[in-house]
């Protein structure tokens, strides 16, 4: 009895102990994202929410699941246009488990209407949304 007491108290110490250096490595990594992207000439925000709700318009993925956010936001301009890369995610539950979905995004402005595209993980492009890959 006493063993198991001892191997809890042991476990909790290291669960505490991995979330505090999980915290700290993250603060220095957006810190030095900041940096990065300061020197590049781009603002540097850990998340935005109103990008979520602004790419919720455009559906297909950025209107599926739930939790969804923003994050490694990266706003300002690029060769004159009006530029912004984000870290996106959202969370979708089937009956037994939770899956988070990550997405790397960069929206450039480039001034032109096109029609929308769509593609999935393997590059194809779905049907009804455009001509991907034609």
């Amino acid at each position: 009895m006493k063993s198991s007491v001892i191997m809890w108290i042991l476990f909790g110490i290291v669960a505490i102990t991995l979330t505090v250096l999980a915290h700290y490595a993250a603060k220095k990594r957006r810190a030095a994202m900041a940096a990065q992207a300061g020197q590049m000439g781009f603002a540097y925000a850990p998340d935005d929410p109103g990008l979520v709700q602004q790419f919720a318009l455009l559906g297909d993925r950025f209107d599926r699941g739930f939790g969804r956010r923003a994050r490694n936001v990266l706003t300002g301009t690029w060769d004159g246009r009006p530029a912004v890369a984000f870290d996106y995610s959202y969370k979708t539950r089937s009956s037994d488990r939770t899956q988070i979905h990550y997405l790397s995004v960069v929206c450039l402005h480039w001034g032109l209407s096109a029609p929308s595209l769509s593609g999935t993980a393997g590059g194809r492009s779905e049907p009804g949304h455009g001509q991907a890959g034609r």
